[in-house]
């Protein structure tokens, strides 16, 4: 817009009633051209009916005169009409990274074997962004179940059929179950996997009461730098598990 608007304001009265020479109205097209998409994204679509009128005047080059007096005219009152109504969010810079990070926000070996977290993990970020920090530590703390859940498969412990069965609580007791059987003495899980699992267990086990269940009740309310907490420990945790496997318990314990 700022191409016409330069054009026009440096625009004398003996000019006005003039036409376009072709160099001026290609560029002046390849603007409105331009300006299509930004108006598309923001769902201008009074502005964007008046876009089209601008370009059939400019195509048809019947003057400067009905261009200014009309057309461009009408394009911008109808814009900042349309951008009036509209509510719009600043962000700061770093906030842009969170809200459309160039990286996976967990690491790129999460983003890979687990993709049923893509949403969870893109709205913890975009929350944090937004500085809803209790809604970030909800999605957070919701993407560690696919975590458990890789985990009970990796060790053989088949998914839970009933509701009940999906809770922290059941999930974690079969987990820690299966870890006995498998390493039963100390010595067993200083190393390998029993040491893998055993840590990943105790991390788990940790979160429940303090984060995961908290979560879950009304009273609950996570300041920034909670929230802020709450991802580094649960994307640090998640790169631990996807280090060993994926979301379908790939490879499994031999």
């Amino acid at each position: 817009m700022s191409a016409f608007e330069s054009a026009l304001s440096n625009l004398t009265h003996a000019e006005s009633s003039g036409k376009l020479d072709e160099n001026l109205l290609t560029a002046f097209l390849r603007g409105c051209s331009d300006l299509r998409p930004e108006l598309e994204g923001l769902g201008l679509k009074l502005s964007l009916m008046q876009l089209e009128r601008l370009e059939e005047s400019l195509k048809a080059n019947h003057g400067w005169r009905p261009l200014i007096n009309e057309n461009w005219s009408a394009l911008t009152l109808r814009i900042r009409d349309e951008l009036s109504t509209m509510v719009f969010f600043a962000f700061e810079q770093d906030a842009d990274r969170l809200f459309s990070p160039a990286l996976p926000l967990f690491g790129a070996e999460v983003d890979a074997k687990f993709p049923s977290l893509a949403y969870d993990i893109a709205e913890a970020g975009k929350c944090m962004a937004l500085e809803r920090s209790t809604a970030a530590a909800f999605h957070a703390i919701r993407s560690l179940e696919a975590g458990i859940t890789a985990m009970s498969r990796c060790l053989g412990i088949p998914d839970p059929t009933r509701g009940a069965d999906r809770n922290w609580g059941a999930l974690l007791n079969k987990v820690k179950a299966e870890l006995e059987r498998r390493w039963p003495t100390a010595a067993s899980r200083f190393s390998g996997d029993g040491k893998t699992f055993e840590e990943l267990y105790a991390s788990l086990a940790a979160l429940q009461n303090p984060y995961r269940n908290a979560t879950m009740h009304l009273d609950q309310v996570y300041t920034s730098e909670d929230a802020k907490h709450i991802l580094d420990i649960v994307g640090g945790l998640l790169r631990k598990i996807a280090s060993r496997m994926d979301e379908e318990g790939n490879p499994a314990v031999q």
